[in-house]
């Protein structure tokens, strides 16, 4: 079979450009299917594993997770991806790290994500850092359209990470607590999977937050039992490698 017409528009026009390195660099294609995406076997045609490498590059840039250091994935963690295709199928596919700064609930969060976006069949994602996203809508909040399709975005993400939830406790009717409400509310409506972290615990999100009791339920009801707290007395990971003198920085 010929080379598809968008490889053949391609490779003439790197025939036509200067022999630069980076022309040189253009030209590498997959040997194994002339980049038409598609490999002939025993009669039949089955995708090119580049098409699945490239879209698990793709997804993963789209999640836009930040700078982590990686560790190995905790038990919560490892089951959700590991069970990930069952969960998202059914009605409570959530999971929530909850508790102590520095615990390690980010990196396990973005494992999670890392690991899915990357696998063989991967999923798409979108990772939103809670304070970032209400700074950008306070920014919109005039703009009704605007402020809409960022909502209507986070709603229908495959897979949502909301890293850092309540960083900052919403008063009461303010535009804090409406943000709140809002991504927990939509995400429920869709009853899409969502990874969620923040550094308050249960408690005191049911006592700080005018409307903890009301997050706290849609969170509980969805995650089924996959909710992790760390406590006062947990291991923040951060400090664990720092040397310091104990007279000066006292901890």
């Amino acid at each position: 079979m010929g080379l598809s017409t968008t490889f053949r528009d391609f490779q003439n026009a790197n025939d036509a450009a200067s022999p630069t390195e980076e022309n040189d660099d253009a030209r590498i294609v997959c040997k194994r299917c002339n980049d038409s995406g598609y490999v002939f076997e025993n009669g039949g045609a089955k995708r090119c594993a580049c098409v699945v490498e490239e879209r698990r590059k793709r997804y993963r840039a789209e999640a836009g997770l930040p700078y982590f250091e990686r560790r190995e994935l905790e038990p919560p963690a490892r089951e959700y991806v590991a069970n990930f295709d069952k969960i998202a199928r059914s009605r409570r596919n959530w999971i929530a790290f909850f508790g102590k700064t520095g615990s390690g609930k980010s990196t396990q969060a973005f494992g999670i994500v890392d690991a899915l976006t990357t696998r063989e069949r991967p999923v798409r994602a979108q990772t939103l850092l809670y304070g970032d996203f209400v700074r950008r809508l306070s920014a919109l909040r005039y703009d009704a359209f605007e402020l809409e399709k960022s909502f209507r975005k986070a709603k229908k993400a495959p897979l949502l990470l909301i890293d850092d939830f309540l960083d900052v406790v919403p008063k009461a009717n303010s535009f804090e607590e409406h943000v709140a409400q809002a991504l927990i509310k939509r995400r429920y409506e869709t009853r899409l999977p969502l990874i969620l972290t923040t550094e308050t615990t249960p408690r005191r999100m049911v006592a700080e937050s005018p409307c903890g009791e009301a997050l706290l339920g849609r969170i509980v009801e969805m995650c089924d039992a996959r909710i992790t707290i760390a406590e006062e007395n947990a291991v923040n990971h951060r400090l664990c490698s720092l040397a310091f003198n104990r007279d000066v920085i006292p901890y």
